[in-house]
């Protein structure tokens, strides 16, 4: 087990060359979906039960594809087809991990080893069809899409994702794949402005004035002030120039 750590650990912090994924295409092409990797012809019969006990393992958003980096051959004692249990794995999946499994062949175990594998995990997301300006409005209709590797290309804004209310927080250029550091939630509660509170208690609710200390996006807490008794509290941005606190 410590030695399975130990080699995780190395294989984490090392930069393998074969590790690097061909270039994306041209953001203005048609996105495609992503096609399997040549290697997979060849891909051992166990590997696609492989690929989906990893994806359910780590929650995969996307497709994930698996492919050995070791070469391996049929145990000479199998004596029928052969299939995997996933035993280990990385906390966090990245693009090259070392995971431990269990072969069967037919109702005869042919141990525990451990595989070197490669993981993409593909995903379709925004890109910036036009150069866009800081504090536009995200609008899908404006954009195009790409399939690209999560795995490589970290933070990437996917079609899955939740894209409301989404505005540009710096700007953006034509081709550029968007990623969670170029938007941010659009402010419902902006500093300064005197919004409606609500106070809800079951089914008893009291509505007041106040104003907002900072801005807050749906979902997120702001301060507030009660504009009579100047009394600060925290509330739940619930909608356009609307909070709400829980009794």
């Amino acid at each position: 087990m410590k030695s399975f750590a130990l080699a995780t650990l190395l294989l984490s912090t090392a930069s393998l060359a074969f590790a690097q994924a061909p270039s994306a295409p041209s953001a203005n092409a048609a996105p495609s979906a992503p096609t399997a990797s040549p290697a997979s012809a060849n891909a051992p019969s166990f590997l696609g039960d492989l690929t989906r006990q990893l994806s359910d393992h780590y929650k995969a958003n996307g497709e994930l594809r698996v492919e050995l980096l070791r070469a391996w051959s049929t145990p000479s004692d199998a004596t029928g087809p052969i299939t995997v249990d996933l035993l280990e794995a990385p906390a966090v999946m990245n693009s090259n991990m070392l995971v431990r499994v269990h072969f069967h062949s037919g109702e005869k175990s042919l141990g525990d080893t451990s595989l070197l594998i490669r993981a993409q995990l593909m995903r379709e997301v925004w890109v910036a069809r036009n150069p866009v300006s800081r504090n536009e409005t995200f609008d899908p209709s404006q954009l195009d899409t790409r399939f690209v590797d999560a795995l490589r290309d970290r933070d990437t804004l996917a079609l899955s994702d939740g894209v409301n209310d989404l505005t540009f927080n710096r700007p953006v250029q034509a081709g550029t794949v968007l990623t969670w550091h170029d938007v941010s939630r659009r402010a419902l509660v902006r500093k300064g402005d005197v919004i409606d509170v609500s106070a809800v208690d079951g089914l008893l609710s009291i509505n007041m004035k106040a104003l907002a200390m900072e801005n807050g996006a749906a979902g997120e807490t702001v301060r507030v002030r009660n504009i009579e008794s100047k009394k600060e509290f925290t509330a739940l941005v619930t909608g356009q120039s609307h909070a709400e606190v829980r009794l």
